[in-house]
């Protein structure tokens, strides 16, 4: 997994330097292409975060459907973690230790990063808007996942302070553990590319391998169950709002591209409509 992503990362900075000896001779082709793409970023991200202040009747059923799952699980991660720990031998160890990469930052902006300059490269505009879009998911992941850990401050299994420890206001690492940050990226990316691919087989290897990514935190000792459920929760719900965004967005430029295309205009025995390509 390490040679893995050491080859994605220098893929990255190779395509980054040769994209446009590559493909564009136009610079400005590819400053008009980062512009609007840096737009579109801002305006997703300012329309999320917007939206996450206005309450809804679905937003508070959400966030409280969140909280008692995870308050639920939290009377059950002694025995979770106890469970994962009976199972570990050298196998499980290196396996934990491959999966656990899928979550990490420097992955998963690897991975971002990857498919935006490939897409960049090649022209291939669905592959450039997988790469943003799922930088821009990762965005506002990070922002709530981030603030939650510092805010509820909960102890690490491995301290061994107990499942109900909270410090509130933590910014020590070994007090962070709600929610799980190597799940939270797992399921932002896979989420994203779940949508972005939309075929049954990338939805079961994308989910398998961020649970997968999750169970290792739990194996690791670093999380309890209940941080890799709102994490798994919070990545899901990132990914899957940015794209829906990203839609609605695309659908409306269609509208008003057939608005400006179309005119419509009243005649002896109806209406004229006249089209212009």
């Amino acid at each position: 997994m390490k040679i893995i992503t050491t080859l994605l990362l220098t893929f990255c900075i190779w395509t980054n330097t040769h994209a446009q000896e590559i493909q564009y001779a136009d610079t400005a082709r590819i400053s008009d292409i980062l512009s609007k793409d840096f737009s579109c970023a801002g305006q997703d991200l300012t329309e999320v975060f917007k939206s996450a202040i206005t309450p809804t009747w679905e937003k508070a059923a959400v966030i409280s459907g969140l909280t008692v799952g995870t308050i639920a699980l939290i009377q059950w991660d002694d025995d979770f973690r106890l469970s994962a720990q009976k199972g570990v031998s050298s196998d499980l160890n290196t396996a934990s230790r491959a999966v656990k990469f899928y979550g990490e930052k420097y992955v998963v902006v690897g991975i971002s990063g990857g498919l935006y300059l490939s897409g960049l490269a090649f022209k291939n505009d669905d592959v450039r808007t997988a790469g943003r879009l799922t930088l821009e998911a990762l965005v506002v992941s990070g922002v709530i996942g981030g603030s939650l850990k510092v805010i509820i401050g909960r102890s690490r299994p491995r301290i061994h302070e107990g499942p109900r420890k909270f410090n509130f206001w933590e910014w020590d690492n070994a007090r962070q553990s709600l929610p799980s940050g190597h799940t939270t990226n797992a399921f932002t990316v896979s989420a994203v590319l779940a949508e972005q691919i939309d075929t049954w087989w990338a939805r079961v290897g994308l989910y398998s391998l961020a649970a997968a990514t999750s169970y290792s935190r739990v194996y690791d000792d670093e999380h309890w169950t209940s941080d890799i459920f709102l994490g798994a929760a919070i990545g899901y719900l990132s990914g899957k709002t940015i794209v829906e965004i990203n839609r609605d967005h695309k659908s409306q430029e269609i509208i008003n591209s057939l608005k400006d295309r179309v005119l419509l205009y009243p005649v002896s025995d109806g209406i004229g409509v006249t089209v212009k390509f």
